[in-house]
């Protein structure tokens, strides 16, 4: 694996709603990743891969970087035996479907042998928690975020987990909540699956509104208990699946203390005492918010390179 040295390095965070562009200055201590420190940053919505890779040329034009981080909303395809590798592939976002992620941005940027990583959103925010938050003596972790999708990003032993492709622990069944059996769900592959119950367009299918106006609905609304029913049960499936030592838990929804507080009091409701271990003593050191707050993409993408993915 080539060693990455310190300086500035290009990354782009695909995301279902926004995208953010950055430069950053990593720094390395005997070939280890000690730091990601932003120099400058954008944040764009993401509309039409058309005007994404606009933004994309306009912001990294005449800039001079060593490599760039790419994470992105999937699924995609990570293979590099696969014709669509570097590509999102069957994505429920209209418009984005079988975009190639990777070939654009090198050919726009004018760079083609450029040096880059790609990986998952989540998985990329699970690499820069593994190497920068603090976690110490953790070697398995659990990315989750829950907005407009839900993805779950893994460590395991100190490396990303990739199969035939990537986690999509979004798209797993849960049990339904008891008051909530007549909600069709809005994942347009599965219906309920976790993605078409606990998402902002599911929160606002049920109560008649945009997802603009979910910041309106009171702390008090029984939807967010509901919700936390849901996630607790993602929790246990990977402590009982993989027997993560950490879970790290974000997105836009979890910004609602009231989920987060719910889904804390449904986890150890759910594991029933079946599983022992000092670290489950205290939920709140296990099932815990992510370091970097609304730079976790940034600071994930930056790390991907590190797990020498496309190289």
């Amino acid at each position: 694996m080539e060693r990455l040295s310190s300086g500035v390095y290009a990354t782009v965070e695909f995301g279902g709603t926004t995208t953010r562009l950055a430069l950053v200055n990593k720094a390395y201590d005997a070939g280890k990743l000690v730091s990601v420190k932003i120099v400058e940053k954008k944040v764009v919505l993401t509309t039409t891969p058309e005007e994404v890779f606009t933004h994309i040329q306009e912001f990294f034009a005449g800039k001079e970087f060593i490599a760039i981080g790419i994470a992105s909303f999937g699924p995609i395809a990570l293979s590099k035996a696969d014709k669509h590798f570097g590509f999102i592939t069957t994505t429920p976002k209209p418009g984005f479907q079988y975009t190639d992620v990777v070939g654009e941005i090198k050919r726009r940027l004018g760079r083609p042998d450029l040096l880059l990583g790609f990986d998952t959103d989540v998985n990329a925010c699970a690499m820069g928690e593994y190497l920068l938050g603090g976690h110490v003596g953790v070697k398995s972790i659990a990315y989750i975020t829950v907005g407009t999708g839900v993805g779950v990003g893994i460590m395991a032993n100190g490396l990303p987990i990739h199969g035939l492709t990537h986690p999509e622990g979004g798209h797993i069944f849960v049990k339904v909540h008891p008051t909530d059996l007549d909600f069709p769900g809005v994942c347009p592959f599965h219906g309920t699956c976790l993605e078409g119950l606990v998402t902002n367009n599911a929160i606002a299918k049920r109560r008649n509104c945009t997802v603009h106006e979910l910041e309106a609905l009171p702390d008090e609304d029984p939807l967010w208990p509901i919700l936390g029913y849901y996630l607790g049960q993602l929790c246990l499936n990977l402590l009982l699946f993989l027997s993560v030592e950490k879970i790290v838990i974000g997105g836009g929804i979890l910004q609602r203390k009231a989920v987060f507080h719910a889904l804390k009091a449904e986890f150890p409701k759910l594991l029933a005492g079946y599983v022992r271990h000092p670290q489950l003593d205290n939920i709140d050191t296990y099932i815990v918010p992510p370091v970097f707050g609304v730079d976790e993409g940034i600071v994930g993408a930056a790390a991907v390179l590190d797990f020498d993915l496309e190289r």
